[in-house]
């Protein structure tokens, strides 16, 4: 797991180095109902829709940015700070809406247990 930790680090690092870089704090809210957060640039939107239970509002963050080139983005959603945490999701989804000349995409789920 550390291995993973540090390749995530490393991303992070690297993506902190661009400057086209959206971010947003929200607090998940436990009680099971329906949220969703989001943020938008160049015509694509980037869509967090959670259900959770358990525990209390935890500050988390998405992230959307310009990676490389205008025709390649990222986004990620994660928790902000570190200790214990005791949420539940029951359902979550990222999603994006793209403009009509997104051809291909990618998605990747990184779980840590500290």
């Amino acid at each position: 797991m550390d291995f993973y930790a540090f390749l995530l680090t490393l991303f992070s690092l690297e993506v902190l180095h661009c400057s086209d870089v959206g971010t947003e704090t929200f607090h998940v809210q436990p009680g099971g109902k329906q949220y969703q957060v989001s943020l938008q640039r160049d015509g694509i939107i980037c869509k967090f829709v959670y259900q959770c239970q358990g525990g209390t509002n935890e500050n988390w963050r998405i992230t959307f940015m310009k990676i490389i080139d205008d025709k390649t983005y990222g986004c990620y959603v994660e928790r902000e700070g570190s200790g214990d945490s005791y949420l539940f999701f029951q359902s979550f989804k990222l999603q994006v809406t793209p403009h009509q000349e997104l051809l291909t995409g990618s998605v990747w789920v990184f779980l840590f247990n500290s």
